[in-house]
C-alpha cells in the first residue's frame, strides 16, 4: 500500500471519530523521499525495486496466481 493511501485511510478513520490510529503493512519500500505517514508495524522493509506477489504486481495480473493465494 502506498503511503498516500495509508494517509488517506488514517484521515478518514480519525475523521469518523476514532481516538487513535495504528497501522500495519506487509512491506515498506524505501523510496528515498519523505512519506506522508509511516506504518506503526512493518513486516519487511524493501529497497525501491519491483516486487512480485501479494497483489503488488502490475495492475494485479499476478495477484490471482495460485502460488500467492494459498
Amino acid at each position: 500500500m502506498k503511503a498516500n493511501t495509508l494517509a488517506a485511510i488514517r484521515d478518514k478513520v480519525l475523521g469518523l471519530g476514532a481516538k487513535s490510529f495504528h497501522s500495519a503493512v506487509f512491506a515498506d519500500k524505501e523510496l528515498g523521499r519523505p512519506k506522508p505517514i509511516q506504518a506503526d508495524f512493518v513486516g519487511i522493509s524493501l529497497p525501491n525495486r519491483y516486487v512480485f506477489g501479494f497483489g503488488m504486481d502490475v495492475r494485479g495480473h499476478g495477484a490471482t496466481c495460485p502460488q500467492f493465494t494459498h
